[in-house]
């Protein structure tokens, strides 16, 4: 998990524990907090904090708004989405600072699956997405238009035949109808599980090729469990990941060609073998650290990240539930 992605994913990680119970979540940030500050137990004190996030969700988890405020209380940006009778979200709306800029309307046939997409933008250029089903219901064609009914681009997607939910190729084309990447999938059976075994990606427009192998990793040696080839079969980039005895994820190891993209990933957990530090390092360097603290509920009420891109801070959750 790279150091950019890691904060937002636990943001949706924190949004979908237990989310069938959760009503409201507020997110509030303490800019330039120190995890050392809270390391303890500590009650927090919210009076330096500003509220950064406000999200409402329905008693099924789904998320109905999402407000994202700055340090003085105005709104920066808000998503909403409308649902219908079915559950199906029908409408969903973008605003910037009060202003819609984009919105999707969202069309299903009578078996819920949607049919047809309309996002529409501020300054114009709607773009409608056509989708396709086989006779067991998966998609296999997306179709994008501009209002003339011009194609701007396609996807076309073929199934495994007994792992009836794993595509095993994707093709892109482009407003000419031609082919621009293809993807070719394999799988198979592992412990129980399928999983993928191979992804080939041909990127036909820029004349890139490249191979993707995965491999169970602790019946490894090396512990790899990724491994990415060029054209030449030179090894590109390769993911090792190292377990502890009870099966949890200690490192993660990330090698490229480029010795700037290597990086280690480091685990702690409590224990409920829930995730309470992850550390990344380049190098002799800390380059992120994240720090997590759960409450009584098993959600959790306190994040902090310290980074070079991102700075450091930390945030206070809280959360109102439905009624069950």
């Amino acid at each position: 998990m790279s150091e950019e992605t890691a904060p937002q994913q636990v943001e949706k990680e924190v949004a979908k524990v237990e989310a069938a119970a959760i009503k409201i979540q507020n997110v509030y940030r303490l800019q330039n907090g120190e995890w050392t500050d809270f390391e303890n137990g500590e009650v927090v004190d919210k009076a330096d904090f500003y509220k950064i996030f406000h999200r409402e969700m329905l008693s099924n988890g789904e998320q109905v708004c999402e407000i994202e405020y700055d340090k003085d209380g105005n709104e920066l940006q808000k998503t909403a989405n409308t649902y219908d009778e079915n559950g199906n979200v029908i409408l969903h709306e973008l605003f910037t600072e009060g202003v819609l800029v984009e919105k999707t309307e969202i069309v299903y046939d009578e078996k819920q699956n949607v049919i047809k997409e309309t996002r529409e933008f501020d300054e114009g250029f709607p773009l409608t997405t056509f989708f396709k089903y086989d006779e067991e219901g998966r998609v296999i064609e997306k179709r994008v238009d501009d209002v003339d009914g011009e194609l701007q681009k396609k996807e076309t997607f073929a199934y495994h035949p007994i792992w009836k939910d794993k595509i095993v190729k994707h093709v892109l084309l482009d407003e000419e109808d031609q082919i621009t990447i293809e993807e070719d999938n394999e799988w198979e059976e592992r412990s129980g599980e399928v999983k993928a075994k191979r992804f080939v990606v041909r990127d036909i427009s820029m004349g890139k090729y490249r191979r993707t192998e995965f491999f169970d990793p602790r019946t490894r040696e090396d512990k790899i469990a990724i491994a990415t080839f060029n054209e030449k079969e030179k090894v590109q980039e390769y993911v090792k990941i190292i377990f502890d005895e009870k099966d949890r994820e200690l490192e993660e190891h990330s090698v490229s060609v480029n010795d700037s993209d290597n990086f280690i990933v480091y685990y702690t957990y409590d224990a409920l073998d829930r995730v309470i530090v992850q550390e990344q390092h380049q190098g002799d360097k800390v380059v992120s650290k994240i720090n997590r603290r759960f409450g009584n509920e098993g959600l959790v009420e306190l994040i902090g990240i310290r980074s070079f891109t991102r700075g450091s801070y930390v945030d206070a959750f809280e959360y109102e539930f439905h009624e069950k």
